[in-house]
């Protein structure tokens, strides 16, 4: 079976996941601090991205903090922005 991560995702899930995947790259963090960092409700970030990103290992998860299987580069959001 192949696993195709962002298929049925709309554009804003695919800019959060990115973001997600962007802003922990750096340096991995926790739950709170990434629903503060996107200004989201901790739980609808939990359940709703972060849970399912674990589950398809784009994420990790170590110490209570969160950071991508494979660190890529920024992604330039200015398409999706727009």
């Amino acid at each position: 079976m192949i696993k195709n991560k962002n298929r049925g995702l709309s554009n804003t899930s695919k800019a959060i996941r990115d973001k997600v995947i962007n802003i922990t790259s750096d340096n991995p963090l926790k739950i709170s601090e990434l629903s503060k960092i996107l200004d989201m409700n901790i739980n609808n970030l939990r359940t709703r991205y972060i849970y399912k990103m674990v589950k398809d290992e784009t994420l990790k998860r170590e110490n209570a903090r969160y950071s991508p299987t494979n660190p890529r580069t920024k992604i330039d959001n200015k398409s999706v922005d727009s």
